[in-house]
């Protein structure tokens, strides 16, 4: 078995503030409004990969809910996909519901970090940008902010290094347990399915981890600087296209 782990935004999924080459489908609507978008190679060439043994897991920042407004994916999706890691891969969605055994191993990793991601969202209570503030118990907060970069420098200055990481990716300003990264979700779904082999993909620097524990992995070209692999693939938007066309042509 080969195990295809995938982040989505921007990377097999794309904002509608995104101009797409090509025709694209729907995938995602939000509050009655279209979101985002796949192209129409890609749902086309990825539910194709399972006929070569290559199985397609979604692994997410987005939470559940998040996650299931995205109907272009899931077992009755346009990509049909049994399993998915939401949450940056602490929860593991089976046929659309948390596998209790994973999210216990989840709570005993990361339990001790989880009081200083609390911590952080407390601070980021304190900013101007207070009411875009989320806290996703007990793995991560995120926040909003037009301001970004400087946030996380703010927060990251406040922030016990050994216990939290606090990133951004695009205007939005991450605090996450240590001990949950990409990377270690998707070593784990490794040996939870039994896969011989790994395969990645993401867009940016939360991807990172996840991108380096691969046996082969496709990044965006604007992070490949920060990868370091010698099983990397850099491409160009849209992401999912070239990844599917590597996929497919082998």
């Amino acid at each position: 078995m080969i195990l295809f782990c995938s982040d989505l935004d921007n990377t097999l999924i794309y904002s509608h503030r995104r101009e797409m080459p090509g025709e694209k489908i729907l995938a995602e609507y939000l509050d009655g409004r279209e979101q985002s978008y796949i192209s129409r190679f890609s749902a086309e060439r990825l539910p194709r990969l399972a006929e070569r043994g290559i199985f397609l897991v979604p692994l997410t920042t987005r939470t559940r809910q998040q996650y299931e407004r995205i109907f272009a994916f899931g077992r009755e999706g346009i990509v049909p996909c049994r399993y998915a890691l939401v949450c940056n891969g602490a929860v593991l969605l089976k046929d659309g519901e948390p596998d209790e055994k994973w999210l216990a191993e989840s709570m005993a990793v990361a339990g001790r970090e989880f009081p200083e991601v609390r911590r952080i969202y407390g601070k980021m209570l304190e900013t101007p940008e207070r009411d875009h503030a989320k806290l996703i118990e007990p793995f991560m907060a995120y926040m909003l902010s037009e301001r970004a970069a400087a946030l996380t420098d703010e927060l990251t200055a406040e922030a016990d290094g050994s216990l939290v990481t606090v990133c951004t990716h695009s205007r939005k300003v991450y605090c996450m347990a240590k001990s949950l990264t990409k990377g270690v979700a998707v070593e784990r779904l490794k040996r939870y399915l039994g896969a011989e082999m790994l395969i990645t993909a993401g867009d940016s620097e939360l991807d990172v981890p996840m991108l380096e524990a691969a046996d082969r992995c496709f990044c965006a070209e604007e992070i490949a600087h920060l990868v370091h692999s010698a099983n990397v693939t850099a491409l160009p938007h849209p992401l999912s296209d070239g990844i599917c066309r590597a996929l497919s042509d082998e």
